[in-house]
């Protein structure tokens, strides 16, 4: 039995004549470790010191992770539940040179 041969509808448009929206340069800040548009570079939010976690379970999504910072308690690591705002508030993202 001979294969059958399917064709895509044509649309009018090649490739060529559509543009593709491309991120040119992705920016991250060096504190919070976020991507940002630097036109619209808006508060930074992060912690000063490397959180403490109780332990990388199974199921991370239920570790407590603590930042001895500022004592703050993260519910989960990959995923988060419940996610922490930073201790230490900038202006503005940094970039890394």
């Amino acid at each position: 039995m001979p294969q059958k041969k399917y064709t895509l509808p044509n649309t009018g448009k090649s490739h060529s004549t559509i543009k593709s929206p491309r991120v040119k340069k992705v920016y991250k800040c060096i504190n919070c470790n976020r991507h940002f548009n630097p036109n619209k570079n808006e508060k930074c939010y992060f912690h000063n010191k490397a959180p403490m976690c109780d332990g990388l379970r199974t199921n991370n999504a239920y570790d407590r992770v603590i930042y001895p910072c500022c004592g703050k308690v993260q519910i989960g690591y990959d995923p988060i539940l419940e996610k922490t705002q930073g201790c230490i508030v900038n202006d503005s993202h940094f970039l890394s040179n």
